[in-house]
């Protein structure tokens, strides 16, 4: 059995932080109807409003071009513009903008209670749109711009973007379209490796730690604040936790929040740097022979066809790319498409759920973000690329919690993992029919939540496949568990050991043995602190 080493973000305290602080800008709360009236006929409502930056922020702002420059520093860098207006009888505040250098900035709109509303701006786009919450719209008393990143995470200093215009709007323009990347080379393959020869191939990897696998959590009654690439709305209380407590908002539609709204690169930045050649470089040089790269999909989904947005495609394959370049094993992973906060019964772009009723939803998805995975990723790719299906695919239940494995009743194993293994049986016939490389690539199948303890499950089956031994299964383990204090451990003891020898024993005896290689996707020994 190779072990796959751990740095997940999502779980593990990452090597980098990001601290956010989340500052107001503006507290008039008198109105402006004029200046609003005409503001979808060209009126640009920062001509003439007072800009300022926040204190002891560092930075510039250049009235007569409209360029804003601000220092990189964890979000406590920024200033904004204020003004006092009512956009009663308009739906969005549209910013235009041109020339952002990197995607770190945040465009935030004020309302006269305190409360306000984000969104990243986007270096591919040249417009944001802000959805006005309609019991707060007759009262908005600025916009302000802040760097969210520090120079460690982006590389540089400062971030700037020129400013041209804020009106409020009843339609969006159309973002410019990008073709998706279709891949039609017919590349090589080694169709005689096995997969336990594979296993040999992967040995000691690197599991990426990174913001292509960010996911945002909905602004509804069940969601908490993470805060990245959805339009996010604030409370301003300072008895409440705001990293807890998003503001309810009153939309129109919430799904206009979403889509091409939801950051692409942005994501990066959030708690990680963004990655670059150079760190996957490092970790060719540090000795690793593979890497697991996890990208989550539901965010960057922009139309009722679940086309994912082809600029974060774009990214993905970047850096796939400069990992398959280095000759490290790839194991590309979809992740977090199933979450604590999913609504329940699942709505578009949110991914799936391992419960009957969710099924037709899950399928559609599941299928349509394979199609593209598979257009994008096939005949350029050698066996250096492995699919791994899903990661740690577990119930929801109806109130938001997670069914992890030591807390599923033996009757919801069963149920849950029949549904799981009718999606890894349709992610594989996706794959499989994409045809080129595809056709014969490695897989690898997770067990229920990916835990190692439910790999003897006799539930557990392996798709059908059309390829012949082209199939692994991949498990996770945390033997001293994780975010625990309870956890610490000084020594390597009887019952860990005896722990760690019935783990690899089920594992052996359900797969290994039978000519199926099992890979810990994620293992994690934490001490204390869970650093």
């Amino acid at each position: 059995m190779k072990i796959i080493s751990k740095h997940l973000l999502t779980k593990t305290a990452s090597i980098f932080f990001a601290v956010f602080l989340f500052l107001s800008c503006s507290d008039d709360s008198s109105t402006d109807e004029k200046k609003t009236e005409s503001s979808e006929n060209g009126e640009n409502l920062l001509s003439g409003a007072s800009f300022s930056l926040w204190e002891g922020s560092k930075g510039s702002y250049d009235s007569t071009t409209g360029k804003l420059t601000l220092k990189n520093g964890h979000g406590g860098n920024g200033g904004g513009f204020s003004f006092n207006a009512s956009a009663s009888g308009f739906k969005y505040a549209k910013l235009s903008y041109e020339n952002l250098d990197l995607p770190n900035i945040n465009f935030r709109l004020s309302y006269s209670d305190g409360t306000y509303s984000e969104v990243y701006l986007q270096t591919h786009l040249n417009e944001a749109y802000i959805e006005l919450d309609k019991d707060r719209k007759s009262k908005i008393t600025g916009i302000a711009f802040k760097s969210r990143h520090s120079e460690g995470e982006t590389g540089k200093e400062s971030a700037s973007v020129t400013l041209k215009k804020l009106k409020f709007v009843n339609e969006k323009t159309s973002a410019p379209q990008k073709s998706t990347f279709i891949d039609k080379q017919e590349g090589v393959f080694n169709d005689s490796i096995t997969a336990l020869e594979l296993s040999d191939k992967i040995g000691f990897g690197f599991s990426l730690g990174c913001g292509l696998n960010k996911c945002p959590f909905k602004n509804d009654s069940k969601s908490k604040y993470l805060g990245y690439g959805f339009q996010n709305n604030y409370k301003d209380d300072a008895s409440a936790n705001r990293w807890e407590i998003p503001l309810k908002m009153n939309l129109e539609d919430q799904e206009t929040a979403l889509g091409n709204q939801t950051g692409g690169m942005a994501f990066e930045l959030c708690e990680s740097p963004l990655v670059t050649k150079e760190f996957i470089d490092s970790v060719k040089e540090k000795g690793f022979k593979s890497i697991r790269i996890a990208a989550t999909w539901f965010p960057h989904i922009i139309d009722k066809n679940y086309t994912i947005d082809p600029y974060f495609m774009e990214r993905v394959k970047q850096v796939v790319d400069w990992a398959i370049a280095d000759g490290l094993y790839v194991l590309f992973n979809e992740h977090h498409s199933v979450h604590e906060y999913c609504p329940n019964p699942l709505k578009y772009a949110d991914g799936y759920n391992l419960i009957e009723k969710d099924r037709e939803e899950s399928e559609r998805y599941l299928k349509a973000i394979y199609t593209q995975i598979c257009k994008t990723f096939n005949g350029s790719y050698d066996e250096h690329l492995i699919f791994e299906t899903l990661n740690e695919p577990r119930i929801i239940q109806e109130d938001g919690t997670a069914v992890w494995a030591a807390m599923i009743s033996d009757s919801e194993l069963r149920t849950a993992t029949k549904i799981l293994n009718d999606y890894n049986q349709l992610i594989v016939d996706t794959i499989r029919a994409s045809g080129g490389n595809n056709a014969k690539r490695f897989i690898m199948i997770p067990t229920y939540a990916t835990d190692y303890s439910t790999v003897a499950s006799e539930y557990l089956k392996l798709p059908e496949d059309t390829a012949s031994g082209k199939l692994m299964v991949a498990i996770h383990w945390y033997p001293l568990g994780f975010n625990s204090e309870s956890a610490k451990r000084t020594a390597y003891s009887k019952s860990m050991k005896t722990d760690f020898e019935t783990a690899f024993k089920a594992a052996y005896d359900r797969f290994i043995s039978k000519g199926v290689p099992v890979t810990m996707t994620e293992f994690g020994i934490e001490n204390n602190d869970c650093n």
